[in-house]
């Protein structure tokens, strides 16, 4: 059962759609942000997941977000962190999170990696197709 102090807000910038989830982020709550990130997956390739109102993160959220990474980069999309809170960095850290998930930087920053992948996919396909 999902907390009613939980929720997740999503907005558009360009052509990424960033997902913010709000409140502890765990077994009760994961299923409700995968629904939302899965759906944002669907109308963008880009998504990055702003963890700065996440006061709680599990193990059980984190598999949640390592699956929803590994679903778009299998579609050639990317799901990226950002604004990691200190308790998520301890997480990350030990479990070497970071290079599946990104979530060193701050929104900006992973917005600009995503557009980076963006211009770099369409290039390669480019070149294949000529």
């Amino acid at each position: 059962m999902t907390s009613p102090d939980f929720r997740v807000r999503r907005r558009w910038v360009g052509p990424i759609i960033i997902i913010r989830p709000e409140g502890d982020l765990d077994l009760d709550t994961a299923a409700t942000l995968a629904a939302q990130a899965t759906a944002a997956l669907r109308r963008s390739r880009l998504v990055v997941v702003d963890l700065s109102a996440v006061t709680f993160l599990d193990c059980h959220a984190v598999g949640v977000l390592v699956d929803l990474a590994q679903q778009a980069r299998h579609r050639g999309g990317r799901l990226q962190m950002a604004d990691l809170p200190e308790h998520a960095h301890q997480l990350f850290s030990i479990f070497d999170l970071y290079g599946v998930l990104g979530g060193r930087n701050d929104v900006a920053t992973e917005c600009r990696a995503c557009l980076h992948h963006l211009a770099t996919a369409h290039r390669e396909a480019l070149k294949v197709t000529a």
